[in-house]
């Protein structure tokens, strides 16, 4: 297993539309995207914001970190990307 940490920033004053973003699109695409385990999502909920999101292989979760950065946030958007990294699972509980 793999994961992909995810850190992004609020922008100011955008947090309930960064929320609204996270529940209607994000997670729903996350969902969908080949060797998807499982995600969490989590921050400050005004600041910044992270993710986690687990994946069966490192080709996948490649893949998927790859596309996140290169099609990430937009500058319309509420977020801005602050980075996007891979590691192997080493444990889990």
């Amino acid at each position: 297993m793999y994961v992909i940490h995810i850190a992004v920033s609020l922008k100011p004053g955008r947090a309930d539309e960064a929320l609204r973003s996270l529940t209607d699109h994000i997670v729903p695409m996350s969902k969908q995207r080949p060797g998807f385990v499982k995600g969490t999502w989590y921050g400050d909920g005004e600041s910044q914001g992270f993710a986690l999101l687990t994946y069966s292989s490192r080709e996948l979760a490649e893949q998927a970190a790859a596309d996140i950065s290169s099609t990430g946030p937009g500058a319309d958007d509420p977020i801005a990307l602050e980075s996007v990294d891979v590691y192997a699972v080493q444990a889990e509980a």
